[in-house]
């Protein structure tokens, strides 16, 4: 990571609230054991069960480990506090009881030096950027990674659709971002525990229902007309596209070669929005 041209600092947002100890420190390792140096990790714990002597132990006096105590305020005000905290150029997405591959920040920054991302995600089953598959489904998730100044231009995490808070902040960085490059390696690892989402969906039920309003925004601001529904899996969605004059709607497709933008698409997985089309040019 030292040879790169620009080395720029990332700063790693985790929300804590009561994870599995083993768990969270694992997650504290993942990021302390990164090949790439220039990071800086944002903890803001809200939880009932304070973790900072766990930090303390692991990050053992590391200057990049910053840790945090507050009031829980819900999870988007949560990961607001830890955005509030980033001075990095760029910040990136954990959760506190998930952990990066030890390469996750340098292909990153990688990626970052070859095509000037200014949004990023990881994972090899991904297809490239595609707004309308976007709509039907979280599928950037993790991990995530966008210019800091993006991510403040946007307005950061909104608490209206806590439990789709990322899904809501994703939408909304990629309506503005002029690059967006898909990382083809899995740097990002999912656990799985009683009460987490990815092991019982059925466990934050309302995070689906906040994942529609999240969409449903999305449309009002892109001027798009159109219905959202919940499928039965959940975490899917259907979006049956209006027409703005007749009001008649027809089911949008999620077609990988209908995704790319009218500027480039380079055949590493950025899309380039080249001189300031629209979003709207994307489904039209």
């Amino acid at each position: 990571g030292r040879n790169f041209k620009r080395k720029p600092l990332i700063s790693v947002l985790v929300p804590v609230y009561n994870p599995p100890a083993a768990y969270f420190k694992e997650m504290l390792l993942s990021v302390i054991n990164q090949t790439y140096f220039n990071w800086q990790l944002c903890l803001v714990d809200a939880g009932t069960d304070k973790q900072r002597a766990v930090v303390d132990e692991v990050a053992d006096g590391d200057e990049r480990v910053c840790y945090v105590e507050i009031d829980n305020a819900g999870i988007a005000e949560n990961t607001n506090a830890a955005l509030a905290m980033a001075k990095g150029g760029y910040i990136a997405l954990l959760d506190n009881d998930d952990t990066l591959s030890s390469d996750a920040l340098y292909r990153m920054v990688e990626m970052i030096n070859r095509e000037n991302a200014d949004c990023l995600y990881s994972d090899d089953v991904k297809p490239d950027f595609n707004p309308q598959l976007l709509r039907s489904n979280n599928y950037i998730c993790h991990l995530f990674v966008v210019r800091t100044e993006l991510a403040r231009e946007v307005g950061g995490f909104s608490k209206a659709y806590d439990g789709a808070q990322d899904y809501d902040f994703i939408l909304k960085c990629t309506e503005k971002a002029e690059k967006i490059s898909h990382v083809n390696r899995v740097l990002y690892h999912w656990r799985t525990h009683e009460s987490s989402t990815s092991a019982n969906p059925l466990s934050k039920l309302y995070a689906y229902e906040a994942g529609k309003k999240a969409i449903e925004a999305h449309l009002e601001r892109m001027g798009i007309a159109g219905r959202v529904s919940m499928l039965d899996d959940m975490g899917f969605y259907r979006v049956e596209y209006g027409d703005n004059n007749d009001g008649n709607y027809s089911e949008g497709g999620s077609s990988c070669d209908d995704a790319v933008d009218k500027g480039n698409s380079s055949s590493d997985g950025a899309v380039d929005r080249g001189n300031g089309s629209s979003r709207d040019d994307v489904i039209d």
